[in-house]
């Protein structure tokens, strides 16, 4: 059977939510961000390497913006003399992880890299990463026996023999020396002067954390040749690096790129040019209007990838509806898989009002998901109350914790809940003058937008408390509140 999408007239769905890669196909669908990408580009332009931080609240496209700017650099179209193979394996931070731990993974996902821009060139890979890449996987390499490698110099220094022990055992040190091969490895490829490394979600590690683990690195692997690092987190992270440790941020060129929210009229861009990409049809069309676009971009507090994926959901929801009227018992049960596809389409047809979905049914159909979704949460009283103080707070849209009052709720017990709130995406949480804000997001936007307060009922019987303690919420720095 075809895909929902190729339903209505596309190769793939235009809301897909995924970052985009660092490819031809991902690099024509990435819009706006003109001044970050001037600033990134103008950072990028240093001597040897160097230390880069991108920075901005969950879901507003860090990742797709790196890429592709990566990508745009790969293939010369950038504005820029460097050329650099991008980082196609991210090393994610974890918590409770060591420098060297870290540096292990960076080293691993480096390796990745050159074998994916192999696979590309069609080549083989160079001597030393192959040995690097055995010795990472424990093959061909005895425990415990030091494995040797030759650094080319450079300039007017001296090749030079290193060695290092068994993986477990490697120090930042010998991970220096590691990661230096594998940078001059990249050199080695026709047409590059080196290769970045990104590490993503800084934020799951505190500021001191993250800080710590960049001193250690300050005078060590931020100091080999022909890296480019990119340390992407949580908004205003190079503000935090600089007043956690200044030693740090002066390693880091400029003072960070901040992603901001796209503005409504790049939204639209950005779901139009989607749509010109990837339809097969020339009459296809976004199956919502501008209009539904809007209520899910104010539901999204300016995350994009929120719009995308809620898009998504609603059209494919849509469908799904179709398809369960349509297998009742009596109807097309049994029948040719064709005549079960002519009888979707003649019904999506029907839905459908020039190549789109009415936005009385489409604003109908959302009302009921919400309803559905937030009645399966299994919401208890205190949660729905908070929700509601929020929404109904007569001055700000973005409410201080301390503005919040709950009858019979501790203070204690609310903050346990603002956060689990905010962790299920029901609330975003920004901060302001020093104090933690929360406004509605999502699902719980549209229940006070369709005034579904009094449908939301509570579970028969109580949640039990989840046996993992909340992770610490992590809140972004707003410039003001909005009223």
């Amino acid at each position: 059977m075809k895909t929902p999408w190729q339903r209505l007239g596309f190769r793939e769905t235009p809301y897909n939510s995924q970052p985009l890669a660092s490819n031809a196909d991902d690099a024509v669908l990435h819009v706006g961000r003109n001044a970050q990408s001037a600033q990134f580009l103008a950072q990028v332009e240093c001597r040897d390497g160097c230390v880069l931080v991108v920075s901005g609240d969950a879901g507003l496209g860090k990742t797709s913006f790196l890429n592709v700017l990566q990508y745009r650099i790969r293939m010369g179209e950038a504005s820029i003399s460097k050329r650099l193979m991008p980082c196609y394996r991210m090393t994610t931070a974890e918590q409770d992880t060591t420098p060297s731990q870290l540096a292990r993974r960076i080293a691993h996902n480096l390796v990745a890299s050159l074998e994916i821009e192999a696979k590309f060139r069609r080549q083989d890979l160079p001597p030393n990463v192959r040995k690097i890449r055995d010795w990472l996987s424990h093959e061909g390499v005895e425990a415990g026996r030091a494995l040797g490698f030759q650094i080319a110099g450079m300039g007017a220094e001296m090749e030079r023999s290193i060695a290092v022990t068994a993986v477990a055992e490697a120090t930042v040190e010998n991970w220096r020396d590691i990661l230096e091969t594998l940078a001059n490895s990249v050199k080695s490829v026709e047409g590059f002067h080196g290769a970045f490394v990104c590490i993503d979600n800084a934020e799951t590690l505190s500021v001191k954390e993250l800080t710590k683990i960049l001193m250690v690195y300050r005078d060590t692997l931020f100091q080999i040749p022909g890296i480019w690092w990119v340390i992407v987190g949580q908004k205003n992270l190079y503000a935090q690096i600089e007043r956690e440790n200044n030693r740090v941020s002066q390693r880091i060129r400029g003072s960070g790129i901040e992603i901001p929210p796209l503005s409504l009229a790049e939204l639209h861009l950005l779901v139009e040019t989607r749509v010109k990409t990837l339809r097969e049809k020339v009459d296809a069309k976004s199956p919502f209007s501008a209009e539904v676009h809007g209520l899910l971009m104010d539901a999204s507090c300016g995350q994009p990838r929120y719009v995308l994926s809620a898009g998504d959901e609603l059209f494919v929801e849509l469908i799904g509806n179709l398809l369960e009227t349509i297998e009742k018992p009596g109807s097309t049960h049994g029948a040719a898989r064709e005549f079960r596809d002519k009888m979707v389409d003649e019904a999506l047809q029907q839905v459908l009002k020039d190549n789109q979905v009415p936005d009385g049914p489409a604003l109908g159909f959302l009302r009921q998901s919400v309803e559905r979704r937030l009645n399966a949460k299994g919401l208890v009283g205190p949660s729905l109350a908070i929700l509601k103080a929020i929404a109904e707070h007569p001055v700000h849209v973005t409410v201080r914790a301390d503005e919040i009052e709950v009858p019979g709720l501790a203070n204690e017990a609310l903050m346990e809940a603002l956060e689990l709130l905010a962790g299920s995406d029901l609330l975003f949480a920004s901060e302001f003058d020093g104090k933690t804000c929360y406004q509605l997001k999502g699902d719980a936007w549209f229940c006070n937008h369709f005034d579904l307060w009094d449908a939301i009922k509570p579970p028969t019987r109580p949640m039990k408390p989840s046996k993992q303690s909340p992770r610490p919420l992590k809140t972004s720095k707003r410039a003001s509140r909005k009223s």
